[in-house]
């Protein structure tokens, strides 16, 4: 991820980052360890329905 590229693209690249992880079998970053700058409403809604298909 670049730190000038905007955003939405950057979570798009995080989305798909953790989707991949899913794929493989292993746990993406928690909440908790992902950095400050991508904390944003649309990725902690993101994390909130992950944690809810993890679950399952």
């Amino acid at each position: 991820m670049d730190a000038f590229e905007p955003i939405e693209i950057a979570e798009e690249k995080w989305i798909k980052h953790c989707e991949d992880s899913l794929n493989r079998g292993k746990t993406p970053p928690r909440w908790e360890v992902i950095p400050g700058w991508i904390k944003t409403d649309r990725m902690r809604k993101y994390y909130v329905e992950l944690k809810k298909r993890i679950m399952k």
